[in-house]
């Protein structure tokens, strides 16, 4: 993630998803969520293939795995998930696309690079909202004690993907589905008792009304959210 943030990709072209977002709204928050729900082995990467990157040297060839070549050369694309770039300790980094979006700068497969071993962004169905819903970045810190800029999506829109996944995706795994639901719960608890946020908010009205009613699901009528540090 520091990488990409020097290269002037987060948040631009390249947004954080998935569970590594959870250490941008706990800090933001200065609460601490439970360790067993920011377990995880990868990073989940938005690509907004809309917008164009500005690129030089070795990134330039290489795209996103020649970025990540450049923070670990064990770094490469699995050979059977052009979407999915890994290292040899099994870390593993997911380029996600948008299904069904208008792609107005970029035709053909959503790349960053033009090279054929970069990776290839794979549409997701609970992300096709997410490309214009508003953004959220906050400072966390690595497990060396170093400031790490995070910008992911707004916790509002975090909790109700994951609900949105618990209840449409079939063929999710059940063991994730509930840590899905977990998750869903403790980020729109922080949302709305720690960061003031409201989920009738016009800041969401971009999204489809059948996927803000998802926040009815949630139970904010305690303040059962995480403890401060």
């Amino acid at each position: 993630m520091r990488k990409l943030d020097d290269l002037g990709w987060l948040g631009t072209s390249l947004v954080v998803l998935g569970t590594n977002a959870l250490y941008a709204y706990e800090a933001k928050a200065a609460v601490r969520i439970e360790t067993s729900m920011l377990a995880t082995g990868d990073v989940d990467v938005l690509y907004d293939a809309r917008r164009r990157l500005v690129m030089s040297g070795e990134v330039n060839k290489n795209g996103l795995v020649g970025a990540l070549k450049t923070v670990d050369k064990s770094f490469e694309r699995s050979k059977n998930k052009s979407y999915t770039a890994s290292n040899k300790d099994g870390y593993m980094v997911d380029l996600l696309e948008p299904q069904d979006h208008d792609r107005i700068m970029r035709k053909g497969p959503a790349q960053l690079s033009d090279n054929p071993e970069d990776l290839i962004a794979t549409t997701t169905g609970s992300s096709k909202w997410l490309l214009n819903v508003p953004k959220f970045t906050a400072t966390a810190f690595d497990e060396r004690g170093l400031p790490l800029r995070i910008t992911t999506i707004d916790p509002r829109v975090y909790a109700l993907q994951k609900q949105w996944i618990v209840e449409n995706d079939t063929t999710r795994d059940p063991a994730k589905r509930v840590r899905d639901e977990q998750q869903a719960q403790v980020v729109a608890t922080i949302a709305t008792k720690r960061l003031g946020l409201n989920f009738d908010d016009t800041a969401l009205s971009g999204l489809p009304a059948s996927f803000r009613r998802l926040a009815g699901r949630f139970d904010l009528t305690g303040d059962d959210s995480p403890p401060e540090w």
